[in-house]
């Protein structure tokens, strides 16, 4: 994975959504939109719900106009877990046509279709799918189109969905011993303008050597550090290794989501927090990447 495009965003506005599945709260994504003030969307499934519920909330904390041609971003690790799935099985195992809606839906670029609808512009609009660093791989390609004055601001989010059924879930998204999987949708309203207001989201390298990446990390004075899903440990573990730092286990708090550095980013920002630091590897034994996001 490259480095970015731009180095620096100013975040205009950020929300998200996220719960681990073993628990409750959240599950009926009806009551959500009740209480949020969003009209139902009809014949949605639940993995655009997410990422509309997400969007708005971030909308919310923005008190300017978007122009129409703002970007939507969208990441995800799974798509449209739940439908895919049962289209699949539906088409394969029971050998039943294809309802329409169901095969709408499940299109890569459906839901950023519902976001940038709910938002009311008509810019770029493009949706990337990949295991890892999913929302990495979204915010290089909105850092793109901001450099190139494709937009003057970009809505960049994660989103991924879960499965009622905890145990087909974790195998099938490969959770870790000792996580619980989860589902979110966590959105960032991103501008290439540093003389607006708002936190500073910044690409602080990439790094081989983690002895190099202690001393980034030295140099950069974190309050907090988070650990992105492709270079998680245990808290404790995480704790030893970098002993001068308060950790931050986003994971255990928001489940466990392949894109929800998107989630963390925003809750982080939407908690009024202090100067995180966030790492992963960029791939399997990859190079790690740093951003630091400072309020």
């Amino acid at each position: 994975m490259s480095a970015p495009a731009i180095q620096q965003f100013r975040v205009l506005a950020a929300g998200q959504f996220s719960r681990p599945l073993d628990s409750p709260e959240g599950q009926d994504l009806r009551d959500l939109f009740k209480t949020e003030g969003l009209p139902p969307i009809r014949r949605a499934n639940r993995f655009i719900s997410l990422a509309v519920l997400g969007a708005h909330r971030c909308r919310r904390h923005y008190s300017g106009k978007l122009p129409d041609d703002c970007g939507t971003y969208l990441a995800t690790a799974h798509g449209s877990f739940t439908d895919t799935v049962r289209l699949l099985e539906d088409q394969v195992q029971r050998h039943l046509p294809i309802t329409p809606f169901r095969f709408v839906n499940v299109l890569s670029n459906i839901a950023g279709f519902h976001v940038a609808a709910h938002l009311g512009t008509s810019g770029e609009n493009l949706a990337i799918a990949r295991l890892k660093g999913a929302f990495d791989a979204a915010l290089e390609t909105a850092a793109m189109d901001l450099a190139l004055g494709q937009t003057d601001c970009a809505m960049v989010g994660g989103v991924d969905e879960g499965d009622d059924d905890l145990a087909l879930h974790r195998s099938r998204t490969k959770t870790p011993e000792g996580r619980i999987p989860g589902e979110g949708s966590g959105w960032l309203l991103l501008t290439a303008d540093l003389h607006q207001e708002g936190a500073l989201l910044q690409h602080g390298g990439d790094y081989g050597d983690p002895s190099v990446l202690a001393d980034a990390l030295h140099d950069a004075r974190p309050d907090c550090l988070a650990v992105g899903t492709s270079a998680d440990r245990h808290p404790a573990s995480l704790q030893a290794a970098f002993p001068n730092y308060a950790v931050w286990d986003y994971h255990q708090t928001q489940g466990w989501i392949l894109s929800n550095p998107a989630m963390a980013f925003a809750e982080h920002i939407c908690n009024g927090a202090g100067r995180l630091a966030h790492i992963d590897q960029t791939g399997p034994q990859g190079q790690w990447r740093l951003w630091l996001l400072d309020r």
